[in-house]
């Protein structure tokens, strides 16, 4: 959680700029299980670092990969918004839970899912292979996608497209960076036959 934090917070602009975040949807916190309201429960902070975490958990709760902070109406320390149970995302124990919890605040976020498409760097390798015969279904996509993310500094991924089978046709000339799915491993190297992959 804090990792997407940190990337939502610092790099949105730079996520925006090389093409890795999709158009952003604005949420605003109802008190759902899909759009939290955000409260602590042992120590309360309403720094940079909490807004941006409560925007995380209100944008993942509503099925997005991360988001950024845009407003609240008010401190989570200071103000109830009713006495009323919602649902809440506790920030100081990162946990979520329905109740009523003193103080809370809804939050505003842009969210967005995070997209990454294979460019031949060393963090967005192409895909390829290097034992036969070449395989290309929906378990190997799936393979380069993980892969791929991997390199990009992400813990999982999901194959979204590719511009053609690595099996067939080759998408540089020379040496670049990829993602060999037979060793599980990202190498520079020129190895004829690779595809980007979304």
């Amino acid at each position: 959680m804090m990792r997407l934090t940190c990337i939502a917070a610092c790099l949105l602009a730079s996520l925006v700029s090389n093409g890795l975040a999709q158009t952003t949807t604005r949420i605003t916190s109802d008190g759902t299980r899909e759009k939290p309201m955000c409260s602590w429960l042992n120590t309360c902070v309403w720094d940079a670092t909490t807004q941006a975490a409560c925007a995380v958990a209100l944008c993942q709760s509503s099925g997005f990969s991360t988001g950024t902070f845009v407003s609240s109406p008010h401190s989570i320390c200071d103000v109830s918004v009713s006495s009323e149970s919602y649902w809440m995302y506790i920030t100081d124990h990162d946990e979520y839970h329905e109740g009523a919890y003193g103080t809370e605040a809804p939050v505003t976020a842009d969210c967005f899912d995070i997209v990454v498409t294979g460019d031949g760097t060393q963090t967005k390798p192409l895909c390829t292979w290097n034992q036969s015969p070449c395989v290309w279904d929906e378990s190997i996509q799936e393979e380069c996608a993980v892969g791929l993310c991997g390199a990009s500094g992400y813990a999982n991924g999901t194959f979204v497209s590719a511009l053609h089978s690595y099996c067939e046709q080759s998408h540089v000339d020379g040496s670049s960076w990829y993602y060999i799915t037979s060793t599980d491993s990202v190498e520079y190297g020129d190895y004829g036959l690779e595809t980007p992959v979304t």
